[in-house]
C-alpha cells in the first residue's frame, strides 16, 4: 500500500511541476500532455533510474498535503472550482511550515516532529486543520488533514502525522505563491477597453 501510495504521490508532483514549467512556452492542453509523458517515463520506463530514485529518495515521504494542492492547483487551471487561499493565510502557512521544518531538524531548541507520532497531538492537529477548514470553506485542506489521518491510522507511507500534512516542498510553493499574489496585488489595475 506504501508503494503504490508513494508512486502516485510521485505522479502527482512530476506532473504538477513539468505543467508548471511547461505551460510558460505551451497552451495548457500541450502542457498536461507533456507532463503525462514525462511523468509515465520516469515512473514506468525510468523507475531504475538516478532521476527518478534521487526524486523519490529527496521527496518522500509525499504525504497527504502537497499531493491534494498540486492536484488541486492543477484542476484550477482548467477551470475547476477550487478552495482559494486568502493572501495572510499564505503568509501563516509559509510562516508556520517554515518554522516547523526549522524545528524539525534541530535549528530550534524546540522539537514539535517527535508528537507527530503520538495520537492525541496527530488528532489535535487533524482536528484543528479541519476546524479551520470548515471555518474558511478550504475542501482541500480538510481532505488533506482526513486522508492524512486515515494514512497514518494504517501505517501508509509515514508513520509520524506531520509528514502527512506538510513538505519541505511547501516552503518554496508557498513563498511563489506568496510573492506572485503581492506582485499581483501591486501591479496596477488595466484600464477597461473603450467601447464603441
Amino acid at each position: 500500500m506504501t508503494v503504490a501510495y508513494e508512486t502516485a504521490g510521485a505522479a502527482v508532483i512530476i506532473f504538477w511541476v513539468v505543467f508548471r514549467i511547461a505551460r510558460w512556452a505551451v497552451a495548457d492542453r500541450i502542457a498536461a500532455a507533456l507532463a503525462a509523458a514525462v511523468t509515465v517515463a520516469l515512473l514506468t520506463v525510468l523507475a531504475d533510474s538516478a532521476i527518478t530514485l534521487m526524486i523519490v529518495a529527496v521527496l518522500a515521504p509525499f504525504g497527504a498535503m502537497l499531493p491534494i494542492l498540486a492536484g488541486a492547483n492543477i484542476l484550477a487551471k482548467f477551470g475547476r472550482p477550487v478552495d482559494r487561499f486568502s493572501t495572510v493565510e499564505i503568509l501563516l502557512a509559509l510562516i508556520f511550515v517554515t518554522l516547523f521544518l526549522a524545528a524539525s531538524i534541530g535549528a530550534l531548541p524546540f522539537d514539535p516532529y517527535r508528537f507527530g507520532y503520538d495520537p492525541l497531538p496527530a488528532g489535535a492537529v487533524a482536528l484543528a486543520l479541519c476546524l479551520w477548514a470548515l471555518w474558511r470553506g478550504h475542501v482541500t485542506l480538510a481532505l488533506a488533514a482526513v486522508l492524512g489521518q486515515v494514512m497514518w491510522m494504517t501505517d501508509t507511507g509515514s508513520t509520524n502525522y506531520f509528514d502527512h500534512v506538510s513538505h519541505m516542498l511547501l516552503v518554496p510553493v508557498l513563498a511563489i505563491t506568496l510573492l506572485l499574489r503581492l506582485v499581483g496585488m501591486l501591479r496596477p489595475a488595466r484600464p477597461a477597453p473603450d467601447k464603441a
